[in-house]
């Protein structure tokens, strides 16, 4: 059975987390400071988003020159 600090540290991991981020956010749990891991959590979480809306413009641009170059095949 996983310990709750292996979990944590992995779904760090999973999620993308540097390892530099995981033992800093470890560190803040293990002294009780929930609030600031908190913190260094949501600011991942908002960089990840933001990279992830950047991949998804990303992909409206090439569904739209896929859409183009299938439309000028119908002319």
């Amino acid at each position: 059975m996983k310990t709750v600090k292996s979990t944590v540290s992995q779904t760090l991991s999973d999620a993308g987390c540097s390892r530099t981020a995981v033992c800093e956010i470890e560190s803040l749990l293990n002294d009780g400071k929930k609030r600031e891991a908190i913190i260094l959590l949501t600011a991942h979480r908002k960089k990840l988003l933001e990279k992830l809306h950047i991949k998804q413009k990303n992909l409206a641009c090439l569904d739209y020159l896929i859409y183009t170059l299938k439309q000028e095949d119908k002319k």
